[in-house]
């Protein structure tokens, strides 16, 4: 437990989410299975820095010392870093939770709960990085994710299909 650190359940209807994430500092999401999480765009577009595992595509939205921290190699990788293949190993949910809680009771998931705890102290002991990682947070969204952005590249494709076709 960490003084000024809140950590909430994650039933919110649409409202109370978006309070959340207005009231918050941090967004902290340690995902094994999760690659592309919706949250971690509405993360970015409140201007919340992200701590999260490497999960396949998480480091599109997390870019490691410049909007958050992002563990790299989290001992339920299921799948070729460099390739992106997957293995299969962990597909199905009895297995990796079996594989899960094995670890944590060998206390092979102590490296990340570190990462997790020393990342947030930092931002917790410099509030500077806090800031600057939010500021990057909201350019990597207007940059990449934003709602118009991604609405005319859509728009661009159907257009661009419909002249090759017309």
């Amino acid at each position: 437990s960490m003084r000024g650190v809140s950590v909430y359940d994650t039933q919110f209807s649409e409202k109370e989410m978006l309070e959340f994430f207005n009231s918050s500092d941090v967004f902290l999401l340690p995902t094994y299975r999760d690659s592309f999480g919706l949250v971690l765009i509405e993360a970015l577009s409140a201007s919340l820095p992200i701590i999260s595992n490497d999960q396949l595509a998480t480091n599109e939205m997390v870019v490691n010392g410049f909007n958050g921290f992002l563990y790299e190699s989290h001992p339920l990788r299921d799948y070729d870093s460099r390739t992106l293949e997957l293995y299969g190993n962990l597909y199905e949910p009895y297995v990796f939770y079996r594989t899960l809680f094995k670890l944590q009771s060998e206390g092979k998931m102590r490296d990340v709960e570190n990462f997790i705890y020393n990342s947030m102290l930092q931002f917790v002991q410099d509030p500077k990085t806090l800031l600057e990682f939010s500021r990057n947070s909201k350019a990597l969204y207007n940059k990449k994710f934003h709602h118009q952005l991604i609405s005319d590249t859509i728009e661009s494709a159907f257009s661009d299909a419909l002249d090759i076709n017309g």
